[in-house]
């Protein structure tokens, strides 16, 4: 059976069969004066613990978009599991930066392709309005700058993916950023629909359109919570972002829809 495991933020652990593969993986969760004042680096001792309790082969990374709370464990974890990673070009230059040329396959959506047993579709997006319904850091990170990164540097990057993903015969739809392109994203149905809250309220209609392009048996709401926080189960929502509200307003278009909020390191059948 195909499991996702919320790690906090957009991070999914997906394992079916012993292979494991992630996706924006954000361990470290730097508090805010950290993030604002100093270069962002990962912190080792948080993505070991993890690393340490893993069960299964993990096969790559997934990189939705380049904000710093989607990729900046990436490069630690890739270099330490000498793994590749998927993503935008900003992905590929922070990989390259930080010594890993040629890690990283490089995503414009539109591709499918397979990782073990996780079939991959992605769907070029752009990201959600989200601070004072503005997009945070917009463009692509600068090839001429060193890691370790401020957090200005990590730049969402071009394009922002959506993903569908299938394994053991059935699929799950990641939306890392609350926004959608509606053409660009095909009509599926799926067994979950792993949806961002932070921002939604920013994206005009935002639920009835998701929901005319991705039907979903459950919908869990995620990437909802203070990040520069610890991740527990009483983590302080973001601002606007709280999942039951959101979840309300699913079943007032999907009363069908069976809605998930995920506590955290749960796993969850796709």
């Amino acid at each position: 059976m195909a499991t996702a495991k919320w790690l906090g933020t957009a991070s999914l652990e997906l394992e079916h069969d012993g292979k494991v593969l992630l996706i924006d993986p954000h361990l470290s969760r730097p508090d805010k004066w950290r993030t604002f004042t100093r270069p962002l680096a990962p912190d080792a001792d948080k993505i070991g613990a993890y690393l340490a309790g893993l069960e299964g082969e993990v096969l790559g990374i997934i990189v939705t978009h380049s904000h710093s709370d989607h990729l900046v464990d990436t490069p630690y974890i890739a270099r330490r599991l000498g793994i590749p990673v998927w993503g935008n070009e900003s992905t590929d230059t922070l990989l390259r930066l930080s010594g890993l040329p040629g890690c990283a396959r490089v995503l414009a959506g539109g591709e499918t392709f397979e990782i073990g047993p996780f079939t991959v579709e992605a769907i070029r997006t752009r990201h959600g309005n989200v601070a004072f319904g503005k997009v945070p850091f917009p463009g692509r990170i600068p090839s001429n700058v060193q890691p370790p990164l401020r957090v200005w540097h990590y730049r969402h990057g071009e394009p922002p993916l959506l993903l569908y993903i299938t394994a053991g015969g059935r699929t799950i739809f990641h939306q890392g950023t609350a926004n959608l392109i509606d053409n660009l994203l095909p009509v599926r149905q799926v067994g979950s629909a792993w949806v961002c809250v932070s921002g939604h309220g920013y994206t005009p209609d935002f639920v009835p359109r998701l929901l005319r392009r991705v039907r979903p048996e459950k919908m869990i709401p995620f990437h909802f919570e203070d990040f520069s926080r610890p991740l527990a189960a009483d983590t302080p929502f973001l601002p606007g972002a709280d999942p039951h509200a959101f979840g309300r307003k699913v079943q007032a278009v999907a009363p069908e829809v069976k809605i998930v909020v995920p506590q955290p390191y749960e796993r969850i059948p796709f």
